[in-house]
């Protein structure tokens, strides 16, 4: 392949990378990835050209690029944990319930910001975006507005709760939603102890609510009982009580939706991003200080702002944890959308049809892009789950006047990206590769930037690039002679990102060394089943990726399952992905068992089946996709431990049915007379002999050896190549190598020793 036919295929590479990034982010797409190697790439109007350009037309389009980390996900597990997670420390559902809706120990006029600044020094700079959020809390609030499609649509009453009482889908047709609080006409003449159904309130004071232009339209009967007809003539839609009383309520929604988003998070999709986006959402990768403030500057959940006590008065730190979650999740939805107050007493205090609003957006082109240049994905997923806006696209026009949001991300300042290079000397089969770094969040004293390498043939190693270096050289050695792509990703202080490309070629083969097993991206498991799940409990399955040494993170968690028919019915949680984005070496997949149940059910068992196939994904830099290898699971693979057991329990507690798919009892006693223990974990190795068979690229690529790119992350997910960079050097060779195998340099065996966070 020559250099012409080279830039053609990288621009059909860019232009389905882009599409399958937003495939990949679904409907919160984050910016746009251009995943050309070379800097001749077209483009038009901010959009790939799709023009036969002069050197022919583009080659076809390749497998999506999967986006991937240097850094090991931040040890800010612990925040999400949920009320699962506190379930299964042993905590009774009355202590755990208290980190949930409704149950937190703070509400928006109650909340002492300087506290919860101690408690989280990192939100200092977002304290005041509350405040608009936070006004009116002295009225009295009586009944909700339900909105029902039903003959023209309109609202009645319905009692307050969460979830909303009287105000479902089964009673009222489908559409039928809580849309905001009632507005009480006159709240200076409420006495204490007044009946909510004497007090006029009308529910016209919320866009949805307004059958028509005037706002004196019926508004069913329910409704109309408790607002007089003078309440009626009037339009409350720019009354300013109402716009802060809209505020609050949209507050208070921001906040029991993060909170159940965060819960029922999962990667039961192969296109879910990596769990540990959550932990990066919540904390706001990109700003600057990013990686310092959270290795300096840790949550203080002992502080009286998160802390939430058991029934002895200790800390119940998961329930703390998830308030501490729940806190940091409404910050970023309510500071990182610019001018949010003003742009939602707008878009709120008017009636929308749908021909205004095509016209008023048309401005910003695409919503969702617009939102996710300000707004990680996590959080604008969580918009679109606000019953009560019309529309949460509205939300991303800007306002006339308003001040501009450049260089800000979730409300804060973004870092400046680093910008990485390669180049490489060969020596046989022996590879020394040189990356260099422009850096200019660097600072004296600041951390090491975590770098790992993707060498091309199944193996990523780790480094670190110490404050202060532009340049660190590490080694590495091909068992088989050709051409290969080599993707390198570093990070500095603000998280993000620089990657960079080079394509090497190794001239020897390496004598045989011992079998490993090539780093993995993704691992999936299919066909989980449950039995007898009781309708009342929940259940979910979280993922753990360990490396030999014992340390790990949290990979994936299954769909949360809550039975909603009879016990005997077995309930499908689907298929289950943990993801490896920064490709740490996997020694073992860890399956942690997270339900309410202590015992099984007094008739019939509780038991679990997953197919007996577990695949293994490892990602191809000359393909730009991931190469799958099935595997075959038996029952001694499968290690099911008991709730503080060291030693795993006899392989033949796992059995296959007549489907050939494994099952496996999730509580166990050995004499009737004992009481039930509950297995809490399940453990795969992961071991070289997997790979036996597997194959990453059958064709070693045919780029020529020396070609170079780079991209820089310009914010969270948003990659754009650097243009121009300094031309490809090409690679030089040296005499071949001795035939022993080359000793790795010291940075390139200090594997993980680099990263600032330390695994739970």
């Amino acid at each position: 392949m020559n250099s012409q036919q080279f830039d053609a295929l990288t621009r059909a590479a860019a232009m389905i990378s882009r599409r399958s990034l937003l495939r990949w982010m679904g409907a919160s797409a984050v910016g746009v990835f251009v995943a050309s190697i070379r800097t001749r790439t077209a483009l038009t109007g901010g959009r790939l050209s799709n023009r036969v350009s002069q050197f022919g037309p583009p080659l076809p389009p390749l497998p999506p690029a999967e986006p991937w980390s240097s850094e090991n996900p931040p040890n800010l597990d612990d925040i999400i944990d949920d009320y699962l997670d506190c379930i299964t420390t042993g905590r009774t559902p009355e202590e755990c319930d208290q980190g949930f809706p409704g149950f937190a120990p703070f509400d928006w006029c109650q909340l002492v910001w300087d506290v919860l600044t101690e408690a989280m020094p990192t939100l200092a700079g977002l304290a005041s975006t509350f405040t608009p959020f936070s006004r009116n809390c002295g009225d009295r609030d009586c009944f909700q507005c339900c909105y029902s499609p039903r003959n023209g649509g309109g609202c009645g009453t319905s009692y307050i709760g969460f979830p909303v009482i009287n105000c479902n889908t089964s009673t009222y047709g489908e559409g039928t939603k809580p849309v905001g609080l009632t507005f009480i006409i006159d709240p200076d003449s409420i006495e204490p102890g007044d009946s909510c159904l004497f007090i006029p309130q009308l529910c016209v004071h919320i866009a949805q609510c307004v059958k028509t232009a005037s706002a004196s339209a019926a508004l069913g009967n329910t409704a109309r009982a408790i607002q007089p007809q003078q309440a009626l003539d009037k339009d409350y839609l720019t009354d300013p009580r109402a716009i802060d009383q809209r505020a609050r309520y949209f507050a208070t929604k921001v906040q029991d939706e993060v909170r159940t988003y965060l819960e029922s998070y999962n990667t039961s999709t192969p296109d879910a991003r990596p769990f540990h986006s959550l932990a990066e959402a919540l904390t706001n990768r990109g700003r600057v200080g990013w990686r310092r403030d959270f290795t300096n500057t840790p949550i203080d959940i002992t502080n009286t702002a998160l802390r939430i006590n058991d029934l002895a008065g200790n800390l119940n730190e998961s329930a703390s944890w998830a308030n501490a979650a729940q806190l940091l999740g409404v910050a970023r939805v309510l500071g990182g959308v610019p001018n949010l107050a003003a742009r939602l007493a707008y878009v709120e205090s008017r009636k929308w049809t749908q021909a205004e609003k095509d016209a008023y957006l048309a401005g910003v082109g695409d919503p969702v892009q617009a939102l996710s240049s300000v707004l990680d994905p996590h959080w604008i997923a969580v918009l679109k789950r606000l019953l009560m806006l019309q529309d949460y696209a509205l939300l991303a026009v800007p306002l006339a006047g308003e001040a501009t949001t450049a260089g800000k991300y979730g409300g804060e300042m973004l870092g400046k990206p680093p910008t990485l290079s390669l180049r490489a000397t060969t020596s046989g089969a022996a590879i020394m590769l040189t990356l260099s770094i422009v850096d200019a969040e660097d600072v004296a004293g600041g951390l090491a930037r975590p770098v790992a390498v993707d060498w091309g043939d199944g193996r990523v190693t780790h480094h670190a690039l110490p404050s202060g270096q532009p340049t660190l050289d590490v080694t590495h050695a091909y068992e088989v002679a050709g051409r290969y792509i080599v993707y390198a990703v570093a990070a500095n202080d603000s998280g993000l990102r620089g990657h960079a490309a080079l394509v090497v070629e190794a001239l020897a083969v390496t004598p045989a060394l011992p079998p490993t097993s090539p780093t993995i991206s993704r691992i999936q498991l299919s066909g989980l089943t449950l039995t007898n799940l009781l309708s009342t409990k929940k259940f979910s399955l979280e993922a753990r990726l360990v490396d030999a040494a014992g340390q790990g993170f949290r990979a994936g968690r299954s769909a949360l399952g809550k039975n909603g028919s009879a016990v005997n019915v077995p309930f499908a949680l689907g298929d289950f992905y943990a993801h490896n984005p920064a490709r740490f070496d996997t020694a073992l997949l860890s399956l942690d068992i997270r339900n309410e149940l202590t015992s099984p059910h007094k008739v019939f068992a509780f038991s679990m089946t997953m197919a007996a196939t577990m695949t293994l994904s490892v990602f191809s830099t000359a393909t730009q996709h991931l190469v799958e290898q099935p595997v075959a699971l038996t029952p001694d693979m499968l290690k099911l431990y008991l709730a503080g057991a060291s030693t795993p329990m006899p392989s033949n507690t796992v059995t296959v049915d007549a489907n050939g798919a494994l099952r496996f009892p999730l509580f166990w006693r050995a004499p009737a007379t004992l009481p039930w223990q509950k297995i809490v974990r399940i453990d795969i190795a992961i071991t070289p002999e997997m790979f036996n068979s597997f194959v990453l690229d059958a064709t070693p690529t045919t780029v020529p050896a020396g070609t170079t790119a780079a991209w820089v992350e310009l914010r969270p997910g948003a990659l754009t190549p650097v243009l121009d960079p300094v031309p490809p050097t090409p690679t030089p060779t040296l005499p071949p190598a001795p035939t022993e195998t080359p000793t790795p340099t010291p940075a390139e065996s200090k594997t993980k020793a680099f990263l600032p966070w330390v695994q739970r």
